[in-house]
C-alpha cells in the first residue's frame, strides 16, 4: 500500500507555489528597477514573491511525509501570505495550507 500523505493539499500547494513564481519573476525584475531609485522598496519587490514560491515548494515537498504535514500546512500559509499580490496562487496555498493542517493520518486496518 502507498504512504498515505494529503494528496489534494499537495496539488494545490504545489500548483500555488508555481504560479506563485510565474508571478514572482517579473516581479522581481520590476523589483530591480526600482531598486536603482528606492533601494529598500526595490529589494522588497524582488524577495517576497519569489521566497513565497520557494517556500511553496518547501512546505509542497514536507507535506509527502505524514510525519511533517502539519509543518508543511503552516509554510504553505506563510508562503500565501508572502504571495499576496498572486490571487489565486495565495487562494491555493492557502486552501493547501489549511487543508494539510487538517488532514488526518489514516488508522491501519
Amino acid at each position: 500500500m502507498a504512504e498515505e500523505y494529503p494528496k489534494g493539499a499537495f496539488i494545490l500547494t504545489l500548483i500555488g507555489a508555481i504560479l506563485s513564481l510565474i508571478v514572482g519573476i517579473p516581479l522581481a525584475m520590476m523589483g530591480g528597477i526600482i531598486a536603482m531609485f528606492l533601494p529598500s522598496l526595490g529589494i522588497l519587490c524582488m524577495v517576497i514573491p519569489l521566497l513565497g514560491g520557494i517556500l511553496g515548494i518547501v512546505a509542497a515537498i514536507l507535506m509527502r511525509n505524514p510525519e511533517k504535514v502539519k509543518t508543511g500546512g503552516a509554510l504553505a500559509i506563510i508562503a500565501a501570505i508572502l504571495s499576496l499580490i498572486g490571487v489565486l496562487s495565495f487562494i491555493l496555498l492557502l486552501i493547501g495550507g489549511i487543508m494539510a493542517l487538517r488532514w488526518k493520518k489514516p488508522t491501519g486496518q
